[in-house]
């Protein structure tokens, strides 16, 4: 991805509309860690700023840092693996809905990074 392209990023409310979106039981319910949300959401914005311009790198550290700081009572692995899934499509990509095997390298998973034309 060029260093150049203009990413955007998910904000905190877009993250809790996708939790109670997803969450038939959340009732429109509040992160018990409000707080923790936001750390996570803009530690990605961070990683940018200081130079990492690897949107699927960039994704895992959105989705890691939602995982770990645990801001709902229930989703914590959920939550970050929606939302991670909803920063690529925003940016272009689209997650390959193939299953690949065996121990491949990183050269050769290259054209996975291509991104994907949506699927209707």
């Amino acid at each position: 991805m060029s260093a150049n392209k203009l990413l955007r990023f998910l904000t905190t409310t877009q993250v809790n509309k996708l939790y109670n979106m997803h969450f038939s039981n959340a009732r429109l319910a509040q992160p018990t860690q409000p707080v923790y949300l936001e750390s996570a959401i803009y530690s990605q914005r961070q990683h940018k700023r200081y130079g990492e311009n690897d949107v699927f790198r960039l994704t895992g550290v959105f989705a890691q840092k939602i995982i770990l700081n645990h801001a709902y009572q229930d989703g914590n692995k959920r939550t970050p693996l929606l939302s991670a899934d909803m920063f690529l499509k925003i940016n272009g990509f689209q997650l390959h809905k193939r299953l690949f095997y065996g121990n491949k390298t990183e050269k050769e998973l290259e054209y996975l990074r291509m991104p994907m034309p949506p699927s209707v």
